[in-house]
C-alpha cells in the first residue's frame, strides 16, 4: 500500500521538474568507520545491501527521499460497512529536499519560499476520490505538519559522523513532516495491499488528474506541423538558408539568421571621359567598403591600375587579385590610355 502511494507522490513531484533523482522510501542506517559509529540515510536494496543516499554523500544535484517516522492504527466497528471493522492507519512521514535555488530562475532569498510552496502542495491530498477508489480506500489524505528550513538541524538529523561535501549555499535543504492517513476495511488492510495489485502509478495519475493531452507543434503560417505525444519530446528540423550570391547552407531551426554581407553583390563603377587618364579620388562609405576580385574593362583604356590610400598604383593582379576597402578609405584609378571615353569596374 505504502509503497504506491509514495511513487503516486513522487508522480506529482515529478510533474514539478524540479528532481534529477527520487530516491523514493529511505532509512537511517548505521555503520562503523575508522572505529566510528557513522549514519546516514539509505535504500534497501536487498540481501541485506543498501545505497547510499545520495552516492557518495555529493550533495551536487537536486535530489530528495522519504523516510517512515512512525506508524499507528486505529479500529471501530462500524455500521456503514456492514459492521466490518474500519481500519484507520497513519504513516508519519519526512521528506527531505536538496534543491537549487535558483530552479525556478528566481534566484533570491525569497526562491526557499517558491520551492518550499510547490515541495508541500505535492506532498499534500485531501482524499483525491480517484486515488481512493482504485486503491478500494475508504478515504486518504497527506498533511503536511512541520517544515524544517534549518539546513544544519537537518544535516544532524541525517546524518552523523560522516564526511560530507561542504553544503551548497546554492542549495536549500528542506524537510518536511507530513502524515498520510488511510481509512479500509480491515478485510481490505488485512490482506495488505488492498487494490494497489491490480492498478498502477500510472493508471493512479491518470485517473486523478487525467492524461495530458498531445501537444501540436507548428510555425506562424502552418506550413510546419508536427504532433507531440504527451511526455514525448521533438527534435525541430534544421532549415536551409540561401544566402544573396544564391549558395546555401543549413541553420537551426527556430534561431535568427543574418545574411553573409560580404556575399551581398557589390561594386564600383568609373567612367573616363574622352582624353583623361586619372579619375577622380573615391572615398569609400559603409555601403561600398569591402574586397573586390573581379575587373571589368572597356578593353581600350591599355593598363588600369589602382592606388589605395594614396599608396603605390599596381593592376589588380599585382595586387593579390583583389582589392579590400574599408569606410574612409581612398581609392584612385588611372589608365595608359586616354584616347577615347573608357570605363573600369570591379565587383564581389
Amino acid at each position: 500500500m505504502l509503497e504506491v502511494i509514495i511513487q503516486f507522490l513522487e508522480g506529482r513531484l515529478d510533474a514539478l521538474n524540479v528532481f534529477s533523482k527520487l530516491y523514493g522510501l529511505c532509512e537511517i542506517v548505521q555503520d562503523e568507520q575508522n572505529n566510528e559509529r557513522r549514519s546516514f540515510p539509505a535504500e534497501y536494496i536487498g540481501a541485506g545491501n543498501y545505497k547510499l543516499y545520495p552516492n557518495d554523500f555529493d550533495l551536487t544535484e537536486n535530489h530528495g527521499y522519504f523516510r517512515i517516522q512512525d506508524v499507528t492504527e486505529d479500529r471501530e466497528d462500524s455500521e456503514l460497512y456492514g459492521g466490518e471493522t474500519v481500519l484507520t492507519r497513519v504513516y508519519s512521514m519526512k521528506f527531505v529536499a536538496y534543491v537549487n535555488k535558483d530552479v525556478y530562475q528566481v534566484d533570491n532569498k525569497y526562491a526557499p519560499d517558491k520551492i518550499i510552496h510547490n515541495l508541500s502542495q505535492m506532498l499534500s491530498l485531501e482524499d483525491v476520490k480517484q486515488v481512493r477508489d482504485d486503491l478500494d480506500l475508504l478515504s486518504i489524505t497527506s498533511r503536511v505538519s512541520n517544515i524544517e528550513q534549518d539546513r544544519y538541524a537537518i544535516l544532524e538529523e541525517e546524518y552523523n559522523n560522516v564526511n560530507l561535501s561542504a553544503l551548497d549555499l546554492q542549495y536549500a535543504y528542506i524537510s518536511f513532516d507530513f502524515d498520510i492517513t488511510i481509512a479500509a476495511t480491515a478485510s481490505c488492510l488485512f490482506a495488505y495491499a488492498c487494490g494497489d495489485q491490480t492498478v498502477s502509478v500510472a493508471t493512479l495519475l491518470s485517473n486523478a488528474y487525467g492524461n495530458c493531452l498531445d501537444a501540436t507543434v507548428s510555425n506562424s503560417d502552418d506550413s510546419y506541423s508536427q504532433t507531440v505525444s504527451s511526455g514525448g519530446t521533438l527534435d525541430l528540423p534544421d532549415v536551409e538558408v540561401t544566402e544573396v550570391d544564391g549558395s546555401t547552407k543549413t541553420v537551426p531551426s527556430v534561431q535568427d539568421f543574418t545574411c553573409d554581407a560580404n556575399l551581398c553583390p557589390r561594386f564600383l563603377k568609373g567612367v573616363f571621359a574622352e582624353g583623361d587618364t586619372d579619375m577622380e579620388q573615391l572615398t569609400i562609405d559603409t555601403d561600398s567598403a569591402g574586397t573586390y576580385d573581379t575587373e571589368t574593362t572597356d578593353g581600350s583604356s591599355g593598363t588600369i591600375t589602382y592606388s589605395v590610400n594614396s599608396g603605390a598604383y599596381e593592376t589588380l593582379a599585382a595586387k593579390g587579385g583583389s582589392i579590400t576597402l574599408a569606410d574612409g578609405d581612398t581609392l584612385d584609378v588611372k589608365r595608359t590610355d586616354g584616347t577615347a571615353a573608357g570605363f573600369y569596374k570591379l565587383s564581389n
